[in-house]
């Protein structure tokens, strides 16, 4: 089974290319074999396209993605679009993986009509420390995923059957969880491989810290309507 890790990219103020050639690298360190790893980029230079070039030019198809920059959910959502397998692997470009048998982990349990995701652990990027692992646990309401409660972790944690679903762009914030949201719906609970896989980068440069309480709400009113919820 195929699996297509779709990674969404920027410049991340200088640091795109340092991070996206460790996730590159962890994910060429993966003992699961069939593997296309997609890149959308939606940074205004060509800084990751030469990295691209001069070192994983075999191993990574790269497309420029000019439209709605700044949108993470559209950039993401190319590179599932352009992508081939049965699965699809989000990774965000400041996170990687810590187990080179994570992907195979991952799709031993994968039957085509569920979901998967791994446990974790975070890295804080300005002490290049790890803290706080955690196994995703999926809430005994899921409404409460809506509300921006995410027990489970970013898109970097799951895999899901390549079957048209994408991402919304009209969420700010939380598109995972809305995404998550919606594989329960589809496919029940998912799998968890209890080993942490992936670990999630924080630092200063996430997006996260450009959203404040009122994205939040605004997500959480946006998806309420969308599901018609009271």
């Amino acid at each position: 089974m195929k699996i297509s890790v779709c990674i969404p990219t920027y410049e991340m103020g200088g640091l795109g290319k340092q991070y996206l050639s460790r996730c590159l690298n962890s994910i060429l360190k993966q003992d699961f074999s069939d593997i296309e790893i997609i890149v959308s980029d939606h940074s205004d230079n060509d800084d990751l396209k030469i990295l691209i070039e001069d070192k994983y030019k075999e191993s990574v198809t790269y497309f420029k993605n000019k439209e709605h920059r700044g949108c993470p959910a559209s950039n993401t959502n190319n590179a599932i679009n352009n992508s081939s397998g049965e699965y699809i692997k989000v990774m965000n470009q400041d996170d990687f993986f810590i187990s080179e048998s994570c992907l195979s982990q991952m799709e031993s349990i994968a039957t085509g009509n569920n979901w998967v995701v791994t446990s974790f652990i975070h890295y804080n990027e300005n002490e290049k420390s790890y803290y706080k692992p955690m196994t995703p646990i999926f809430p005994e309401d899921p409404i409460s995923l809506l509300r921006g409660i995410n027990t489970i972790g970013c898109p970097s944690v799951g895999i899901f059957p390549n079957q048209g679903d994408l991402f919304d762009p009209k969420i700010s914030f939380f598109m995972d969880c809305d995404m998550w949201y919606r594989m329960n719906k589809k496919y029940g609970s998912p799998l968890v491989v209890n080993q942490a896989g992936v670990a999630i980068g924080l630092g200063e440069h996430n997006l996260t810290h450009q959203f404040s309480n009122k994205d939040i709400l605004s997500d959480t009113e946006y998806c309420f309507r969308k599901y018609n919820l009271s």
